[in-house]
């Protein structure tokens, strides 16, 4: 039996607007840290570029470049991208200095 290992994220979904700053941040796993391309964000997820294939429901933890850690989950994987759900939306405040660092 064949299962899929990649899916294309679906953009229709987002209720609410993404950033797409040019910036790296550290994504970590419990065994895994790597620096990576941050390819958007928004308050309930973000996107990120990695070599690594990380399988749905994976716990990460997306460290920004202010120092917060924000907790998440992998909801999909392709074409070296993983987008993540994060455990809950982050703050508008969090939310307001990205924009404002994206400027």
């Amino acid at each position: 039996m064949a299962t899929a290992l990649a899916m294309e994220p679906v953009h229709d979904r987002r209720g609410e607007p993404r950033l797409t700053p040019n910036l790296r941040v550290i994504l970590e796993t419990s065994i895994f840290i790597d620096t990576v391309p941050l390819v958007n964000i928004g308050r309930r997820g973000f996107s990120v570029v990695t070599p690594l294939a990380y399988p749905t429901g994976t716990p990460v933890w997306l460290n920004l470049p202010d120092g917060q850690r924000i907790a998440a989950a992998v909801v999909w994987f392709a074409n070296n991208k993983i987008g993540a759900r994060f455990v809950e939306p982050i703050e508008d405040s969090v939310f307001a200095s990205l924009i404002a660092g994206a400027s």
